[in-house]
């Protein structure tokens, strides 16, 4: 397959059709990481078709929320969540007829809410463990609503990284500063 990186151009309108496309890979690889990474929403390998869902986002300081969804053989998977002053809010979709194994960003397990309710009265909810400083749990289909208080996050006392820093534009700066 061929494709070009100028399939429209400003200047010269669309390309010949017979080269033209706007789903390249590159595009299409961060598309894959926007839902893998910022969602969290992976199928796992050892189970075909998302029957099991990884739902593991990777919430920061850099980011106030995301939402999205995608559709699944066996129905839509939602995924979003919010960051406050007070509280991270998780909010998930699970398809019928699938499961999903959670990953919230939280060491404790008692400081974790499903709509307003500990984790620990929750017949539904299992409580699997803690990996890399999430813990682990497993989810049946239907909706949840998980919030957790931002200080117990194990991603509330983390420096955002200078390459996420939005500076100003020093050429708008200059240009609106008078000497």
């Amino acid at each position: 397959m061929w494709e070009r990186w100028n399939s429209y151009t400003i200047e010269d309108g669309f390309g010949d059709i017979g080269m033209n496309s706007f789903n390249h890979y590159a595009y299409g690889s961060v598309g894959e990481w926007m839902f893998q990474s910022i969602l969290g929403i992976d199928a796992d390998d050892s189970i075909p078709a998302f029957k099991k869902i990884i739902m593991k986002p990777s919430p920061d300081k850099s980011m106030s929320y995301a939402k999205g969804q995608y559709k699944s053989v066996y129905g839509t998977i939602k995924s979003s969540w919010k960051l406050s002053d007070e509280n991270y809010r998780f909010e998930i979709t699970i398809p019928a007829n699938a499961y999903a194994k959670l990953y919230l960003p939280v060491l404790n397990s008692e400081s974790i809410t499903e709509n307003g309710t500990p984790i620990s009265q929750l017949s539904e909810i299992k409580i699997i463990g803690v990996e890399e400083n999430n813990t682990v749990l497993e989810v049946g289909s239907g909706s949840y609503i998980f919030e957790i208080p931002v200080m117990n996050t194990s991603f509330y006392n983390k420096e955002i990284p200078d390459f996420l820093t939005i500076y100003p534009n020093p050429t708008e700066d200059s240009l609106t500063k008078r000497h």
